[in-house]
């Protein structure tokens, strides 16, 4: 799955600048952008897909759907060991 795939929850403006002092908004508004925002459950979805993706490409198909899930449970599997 992409991240083009995944709908946006809602749009945030970002500063991209350095810290200054700017004279007048103009200034300051060619360093704001605005960025799709996504919720922690999709981004996880993502980064989920992006390891199944460099499993499958570096495995050169060989490896078995299960295989891949034990790897992407370990790697996404919350450690309550410490807690």
């Amino acid at each position: 799955m992409k991240l083009s795939e995944f709908e946006a929850v809602g749009r945030a403006k970002i500063f991209t600048g350095e810290m200054r002092v700017y004279k007048d908004m103009s200034e300051f508004n060619e360093y704001i952008e605005e960025v799709d925002v996504y919720t922690a459950e999709q981004m996880q979805e993502y980064a989920k897909e992006c390891v199944r993706e460099a499993i499958i490409l570096n495995s050169g198909g060989t490896v078995s759907d299960d295989m891949i899930k034990r790897a992407i449970d370990s790697v996404f599997t919350e450690d309550t060991k410490n807690d």
